[in-house]
């Protein structure tokens, strides 16, 4: 199903893997809400804005753990040394909430 969670997952982080903008802020909600030990966002242009930057860093996702329930989700993934985590809530087809754990002192 095209705006399956599961799908809006897949093309959002291949976006970023390919450094395509443009796709990865399509699937965003612009009322998104971000949250993680770092940083906070009320927008998907404010968080694209901050965040875009680190996308060099993701050459890719090797999504360890993916759960899907209606309109939720949640996917751990490596990076570097540590492990995220992320709770991810979708609405009207594009993701409206993101909620990231990690321990940043590593």
């Amino acid at each position: 199903m095209k705006n399956s969670p599961k799908n809006i997952i897949s093309i959002y982080y291949n976006s970023w893997v390919i450094n395509d903008k443009p796709s990865a802020r399509e699937q965003l909600s612009d009322d998104l809400l971000f949250r993680s030990p770092n940083d906070s966002f009320d927008s998907a242009d404010a968080f694209m804005d901050a965040c875009w930057q680190f996308s060099e860093y993701f050459t890719k996702f090797n999504l360890l753990h993916q759960v899907y329930e209606d309109n939720k989700a949640y996917i751990i993934y490596p990076m570097d040394k540590i492990y995220i985590g992320e709770f991810i809530k979708f609405k009207d087809g594009k993701i409206s909430e993101i909620y990231v754990s990690f321990n940043p002192t590593l």
